[in-house]
């Protein structure tokens, strides 16, 4: 894959833009000539559309507030009339620490866990197309799994499979004591579906897969620009459920885990 692409929708774009971001904002005190202040500019404009495309799934609030001090600090160094009211120092320390705070809020979720043993020895795979296989050239890659680390894999994987299409497979996960990967959500984002309703959709499929001594891991989606709505979806069962958090994030046991991007 494109390197360029592959970190823009790995949403890794999100440092690189805070990054930016803090280094514009910090050598703005050193910036006295045209040419200077336009890189210091571009630096800063060019860290917050990467942050804001990378659509990591930071609370809407936060975005709003990015926006505001990315504004403040432009208009302060620009426009006298503002700076003699806001002062030079504060939008500057304001714009780095929104930024800074901004990653530090999405860094733990980039720590890879340790996944617990499987008890019972069996994982389970509910998704779409890329678990489903595409194609007839290549085993789709839960059977490549089973083989090379000989464990039973039941793939209940489906061509174009939706969240709604996937909860009546549910029913067809027998192993009390197995982990069941759940990589599902492209299609829904593909469709269009409202937020709303995929959230709805993902917390039936997950209630209905949760049993005591069960591991659920969730992979989380890559997401279109202003598409955050589906990775905030995906965190918030994280939550509600007390659950796994894989890569990035922590495990918790008897619980439903979000596998990042």
């Amino acid at each position: 894959m494109n390197p360029v692409a592959l970190h823009l929708a790995s949403g890794a774009s999100a440092f690189s833009g805070a990054a930016l971001l803090v280094l514009g904002a910090g050598v703005s005190a050193w910036c006295r000539g045209r040419w200077t202040k336009s890189l210091r500019s571009l630096l800063v404009w060019l860290g917050l559309v990467l942050m804001i495309t990378s659509a990591t799934p930071w609370p809407a609030w936060l975005y709003v507030l990015l926006g505001a001090a990315s504004l403040g600090w432009f208009l302060a160094e620009e426009a006298p009339r503002v700076r003699r009211v806001t002062g030079i120092l504060a939008p500057r320390v304001i714009l780095i620490g929104m930024a800074t705070l901004m990653a530090g809020v999405e860094l733990p979720h980039t720590f890879p866990p340790e996944i617990p043993p499987l008890p019972g020895g069996h994982l389970y795979v509910i998704g779409d197309s890329i678990s489903a296989g595409i194609g007839s050239g290549y085993p789709p890659w839960p059977d490549v799994f089973a083989a090379r680390h000989a464990l039973p894999v039941t793939n209940l994987a489906a061509a174009g499979a939706t969240v709604a299409d996937a909860i009546s497979r549910t029913a067809q996960v027998k192993a009390p004591h197995a982990v069941v990967l759940v990589e599902l959500g492209g299609n829904d984002l593909l469709s269009g579906l409202p937020t709303r309703e995929f959230a709805r959709d993902l917390e039936v499929l997950l209630a209905s897969l949760r049993q005591p001594g069960r591991t659920i891991v969730m992979l989380e989606l890559p997401l279109f620009p202003f598409q955050s709505g589906y990775g905030r979806a995906q965190r918030a069962d994280d939550g509600r459920y007390r659950l796994f958090d894989p890569w990035p994030g922590a495990w918790r046991a008897d619980a439903v885990g979000v596998l990042t991007r």
